[in-house]
């Protein structure tokens, strides 16, 4: 730690009002002198002096405006030069560098991404800053009072360009206090230079991510009564001739993150006449004085800088603030769309708390019983008009609930992620992915479907003569409905025959009303009765997470939050849970209704095929072909399908075979065993318990089989995907993000899989198991 840190922070959170003098006499008592010329900060008046490469455009634009005459809230630079110092002080570099260049950026799933991501800034976050740049904020600081408020705020070189703004990209923080926290901010608003939107984006755009610095503008705040934007031309429909003013009550971050709907002006440049006023009050916000004052004052700005401009202002008239001021880049080639796409990965706080109440209380609920109102109802026996109202208030559905998951599940599942930024900014685990510990033992459907066939698996352990017959029936090819009968006949043999085929039966109707490739997993009894029965037949159907250090995390993590933001972790944890719960269970709901929607499409199909309307049954159906379905029901019209979907297959490029690779340490524990490569259902039938499963990707649909396995492996990477989630609660250990990994893994190759550390090894391991639970750096 840098000299004096533990004694310091000690101090802070003992006497606050006292903290900064205390702490710049506990530097210079290490060798710094607070009278010495800066050397790695700017004073904000004299930012301008500097290239844009030091101190970035922000620093730079409002520091032209500040020399200008206009009001700009007070403040310093942190320049290039002192991030570039603090990640040779860290020994950062070489540590980005690896985790960015483990795999081709194009190789690299989201997930994947977000996984590095997460590892870099909790790096960031644990490392120490350099007593010499400690020194120079420090000094800095100690021109306000204690109690002032700061804003930390990006000042990449890269933002604020003509061609792109960058703007959400980093992050920013308000209402900062204290020179540990400001000290703190510092080294997120860096971090956030490795986020994952941040690495999407500018590979988007070509940019080389491992040549990318920070600076950092550090602000003192400013409260008025009305903030707002506005725009020299108009970002969207690229006129020129029209400036907008959005304006809203109090903080301008209210806006910028969406929690408030603003008042709307138009006007057109050139005659100063209002063209139009949007407001959400029953009272105008602002006069029309205002308006003109707001006017002149942007067209100053747009003046000075010599082309049209975005402005973010606080106060009207005399006390109109700058707090920043850059090109608008909706006139030049970036793509809003394009950029917003980036920014709903981080979701603002309030934003989830809402999402966590609409997903929870109204829109799962909703989602439940639209499927089992729809379940109670077969396509068999239908009339013609009869199967189509059902297929089109099935499909209708699909196409309602994919949306809801588009703009609301998806936006929601990165409440967890969000969790664990929170977390780690509080907590400075050794282990990043500590905090899915206070996540973990979150009931979820899938688990839930899990243990029920533990439990089935159970009985039949203790009835020899029915697994006999069970096994048997299987072997024997009995498929879907012939299947069926002869469950009906062996369930009349007894009264435990008939509780077991009563609760077999039971569990399929309401946990496997879902299909895989076109199967309808309800309606073929023999894929889980065959996972059944070989549960029974080992002991690695008890498998169960181990949870008894959650108490310790949770302690832990709102000892460190403290009363001053013990509601703010509340929320969070809330978040992290509802949205790890959703991150499976709207899957596993999902699937159902889909399953609703291919049993009719399948019906349709038949009827259609009678009529000589449709050619051929597909034997893979697309789901968004509901419609022609549906007409060619109602309108005798020929149907025409998309392409069918095909399962995965081998390819026929010849792959180096290396005996071991390295992906994502995705659930702890090593494991040898025989490989079984997952590609169909076929392959379902074939599992042995203990074998080593290997896959292209894991749908929650297939994760019934998990159960079986010795240890997985998958293509597809990162923590938080299915295969990751429930491997993790049944304590099976776990590697994915391997690259053709059903490819270069083959069938009955003996396979060892190191959870803790995320190698894979075809062969015997030469290495010992390892007791961490999270082999991480």
């Amino acid at each position: 730690m840098s000299i004096g840190y533990k004694l310091r922070e000690y101090i802070y959170k003992n006497i606050k009002d006292t903290v900064c003098k205390i702490q710049t006499n506990l530097l210079c008592q290490a060798g710094g002198k607070m009278d010495s010329k800066p050397t790695f900060t700017i004073p904000l008046d004299r930012a301008c002096e500097y290239p844009i490469q030091a101190i970035g455009r922000k620093s730079r634009n409002l520091s032209i405006c500040k020399r200008e005459g206009f009001n700009v809230p007070d403040g310093f630079c942190i320049n290039t030069k002192c991030y570039r110092r603090f990640l040779a002080h860290n020994k950062l570099n070489k540590f980005i560098k690896m985790e960015i260049s483990k795999k081709p950026f194009e190789d690299m799933r989201w997930e994947e991404l977000w996984d590095a991501s997460l590892r870099i800034q909790s790096a960031f976050i644990k490392a120490e800053m350099p007593s010499d740049i400690e020194l120079d904020i420090l000094n800095q600081l100690s021109r306000w009072s204690e109690g002032t408020s700061f804003a930390i705020r990006s000042s990449s070189p890269q933002e604020d360009t003509r061609a792109y703004s960058f703007a959400g990209i980093y992050e920013s923080y308000v209402d900062v206090k204290g020179a540990l926290d400001v000290l703190d901010k510092v080294k997120l608003v860096w971090a956030s230079l490795w986020s994952d939107r941040s690495l999407l984006y500018k590979n988007e755009i070509s940019l080389d991510v491992l040549k990318s610095s920070m600076a950092v503008l550090v602000q003192r705040m400013e409260y008025k009564d009305v903030s707002g934007i506005a725009f020299t031309a108009n970002p969207i429909s690229n006129d020129a001739t029209s400036i907008i003013i959005e304006a809203i009550e109090g903080s301008l971050d209210m806006l910028v993150s969406n929690l408030k709907t603003p008042e709307r002006i138009q006007i057109d440049k050139a005659s100063g006449n209002i063209k139009l006023i949007q407001s959400p009050l029953s009272k105008r916000l602002l006069e029309d004085s205002r308006i003109r004052s707001l006017q002149k004052q942007v067209l100053s700005l747009e003046k000075l800088f010599n082309e049209p401009v975005d402005v973010e202002w606080t106060g009207l008239g005399e006390d109109f603030t700058v707090l920043q001021v850059r090109p608008i880049t909706g006139l030049s080639r970036e793509s809003s769309e394009e950029k917003q796409w980036y920014l709903t990965l981080t979701p603002k706080m309030q934003q989830l708390v809402d999402l966590a109440n609409r997903v929870e209380h109204i829109l799962i609920p909703q989602l439940m019983q639209t499927c089992e109102r729809f379940a109670g109802t077969s396509p068999e026996g239908l009339s013609k008009e009869a199967l189509a109202n059902a297929l089109r208030k099935r499909g209708e559905s699909y196409d309602y609930w994919t949306s809801v998951y588009q703009n609301e599940f998806i936006p929601f599942a990165h409440g967890i992620r969000q969790f664990g930024l929170f977390y780690n900014e509080i907590i400075h685990p050794q282990d990043p992915y500590e905090f899915m510990d206070l996540l973990e033992g979150t009931p979820l459907m899938a688990e839930s479907r899990n243990r029920e066939m533990n439990v089935l698996a159970e009985s039949l352990r203790h009835l020899p003569s029915l697994k006999n017959r069970l096994q048997k029936a299987v072997r024997s090819g009995l498929r879907g409905e012939r299947l069926f009968k002869e469950l009906m006949v062996i369930r009349q043999r007894g009264p435990e025959e008939e509780a077991f085929i009563d609760a077999f039966l039971k569990f399929l109707k309401e946990n496997m009303n879902t299909h895989y490739q076109s199967v309808n997993l309800n309606r073929a009894p023999e894929i889980s009765l065959n996972v059944i029965i070989k549960l029974s037949e080992s002991p690695l159907a008890t498998k169960h997470g181990d949870n008894s250090g959650l108490q310790k995390y949770i302690s832990q993590y709102f000892e460190k939050a403290g009363d001053e933001r013990k509601k703010e972790a509340e929320q969070w944890l809330r978040i992290g849970r509802v949205s790890w719960r959703l991150r499976d269970d709207d899957n596993i709901l999902l699937g159902k209704l889909e399953n609703q929607l291919l049993a009719f499409m399948q019906q349709a199909a038949i009827l259609l095929k009678n009529e000589g309307l449709l050619d051929n049954s597909p034997a893979d159906f697309v789901l968004d072909d509901w419609i022609q379905f549906w007409e060619g029901l109602t309108n005798k019209k020929k149907v025409q399908l998309s392409s069918s979907q095909e399962s995965a297959k081998p390819s026929d490029v010849k792959i180096n075979r290396p005996s071991q690779r390295i992906g994502q340490p995705s659930s702890p524990g090593v494991f040898t065993g025989t490989a079984r490569v997952i590609r169909s259902l076929e392959d379902f039938e074939s599992v042995k318990s203990g074998e080593v499963l290997v896959f292209d990707a894991v749908e929650p649909q297939m994760t019934f089989i998990i159960p079986l396995a010795g240890a997985i492996v998958e293509r597809r990477g990162g923590m938080l995907v299915h295969s990751s989630i429930i491997a993790r609660e049944m304590n099976i250990p776990a590697v994915n993000g391997i690259s053709r990994a059903t490819e270069w893994i083959r069938t009955g190759d003996i396979v060892t899989v190191n959870g803790d550390i995320g190698v894979v090894l075809i062969g015997k391991p030469s290495f010992k198991r390892t007791k961490s639970k999270h082999g991480y750096p």
